[in-house]
């Protein structure tokens, strides 16, 4: 892949820019959207349970309300996995579920991976750890890396649509690790830098971003063709 560097003083770079502040903005209506996206919801489990206890449901009648009860939990899910990420940015340190994390982050692009038909795997150890770790921070880390993996390979042939998220023991914590085909082509002197770009329509700021993270969190970000970009955390516990 070919990098460029992005300039904010030409037309393009500008409206590269413009592009990202739009979708800034929408960041800023997702708290109160989903808040009652939340009240509804739970409008809609409470009544379906209630339906559930009436005399004389039939067994088609059941199915159909637990797949609406299902529904409607997976919906909750996806919600406030968005609003874990949608929140003012403060300062955290709490334990945190690091499978549990990466299934929620996987579930916000769940979606886009099979509308681009995009085969994706998550490598969890059978026990998964917990960090104490700045929570919100190393969400968007990992939301970072997932986009600019899904964008390296949505040009791909269907065979090379792969991203492979591992999270395994690290030297001293653990590492998180996400990998697509094309990160054979990164130079990992350059990949990092702001404004630095393989895309025609990208500003070249998420792992410029990530990394930063990555290092406010007490980790690190490091990019290995073999792993891909990989994440350590030191000090954590296994729970």
């Amino acid at each position: 892949m070919t990098q460029q560097k992005v300039d904010l003083n030409t037309p393009d770079g500008m409206g590269r820019l413009a592009a990202l502040y739009r979708y800034a903005q929408v960041g800023r209506c997702v708290n109160g959207v989903a808040h009652d996206i939340n009240n509804l919801l739970g409008a809609v489990l409470a009544y379906t349970e209630l339906v559930q206890l009436e005399p004389g449901l039939t067994e088609n009648g059941q199915r159909m309300l637990d797949n609406v009860l299902e529904a409607a939990e997976k919906c909750a899910s996806l919600v406030s996995a968005l609003t874990a990420i949608a929140r003012p940015e403060r300062e955290s340190q709490d334990m945190v579920d690091l499978g549990a994390l990466l299934r929620e982050m996987s579930l916000l692009r769940d979606y886009a991976f099979r509308n681009g038909r995009i085969s994706y795997e998550l490598i969890l150890p059978e026990s998964t750890p917990s960090a104490l770790v700045d929570g919100p921070k190393l969400r968007w880390i990992i939301l970072y890396l997932l986009l600019n993996a899904e964008d390296a390979v949505a040009d791909a042939e269907a065979g090379a649509r792969i991203i492979r998220v591992e999270l395994s023991s690290g030297s001293g914590g653990f590492d998180i690790s996400v990998w697509n085909p094309q990160v054979t082509d990164l130079d990992p002197e350059t990949v990092f830098l702001p404004l630095n770009t393989s895309r025609n329509t990208g500003l070249g700021v998420g792992l410029f971003l990530a990394r930063d993270l990555a290092e406010r969190i007490g980790g690190t970000l490091t990019l290995d063709p073999r792993k891909g970009f990989t994440v350590h955390l030191p000090g954590v516990s296994s729970g």
